[in-house]
């Protein structure tokens, strides 16, 4: 590189030292963005699973079951670099991930509105669904108002 005698009086070596090393530093970050792109995977446990990563954004999903709850899983992600550097192409980390067990509601099955004539006895099945797993059984019962009216 040449320099103008113009340049060299308004500018000190320091400076124009600094400067170049500002121009290499600033190349070299831009040149490793550059040649490195990072995708992300999951180990073949977590895919079977149902787990999914987006590998350009790394976003993870996974919707656990209810049979999966009150379970750990241990996930493996890794992110691989296809940059310049064989020796460090990828890492990873396995986390825990506790899927804990909940109750859901039971649903009751429409049951619809009775009618019954005086004096003749009015009988229906009430029955209702229950996810939870393992099983739970289920009770059946009539609020306070239905009882006082002797049902």
């Amino acid at each position: 590189m040449k320099l103008s005698k113009d340049l060299c009086r308004e500018c000190s070596i320091e400076h124009i030292f600094l400067s170049l090393s500002l121009i290499v530093s600033i190349t070299e970050r831009l040149r490793s963005i550059i040649l490195s792109f990072i995708t992300f995977s999951l180990s073949a446990a977590s895919i079977l699973l149902g787990m999914t990563i987006d590998p350009n954004t790394g976003e993870f999903n996974w919707t656990p079951t209810e049979l999966e709850g009150g379970t750990d899983y241990s996930v493996t992600i890794i992110a691989t670099d296809d940059g310049i550097n064989p020796a460090n192409l990828s890492d990873s980390e396995t986390i825990t991930i506790t899927v804990n067990e909940i109750n859901t509601n039971p649903v009751l099955a429409a049951i619809g509105n009775q009618s019954v004539n005086e004096q003749t006895e009015l009988t229906f099945t009430a029955s209702a669904t229950d996810d939870d797993f393992p099983e739970q059984n289920l009770t059946f019962s009539l609020d306070q108002t239905s009882l006082d009216l002797g049902m």
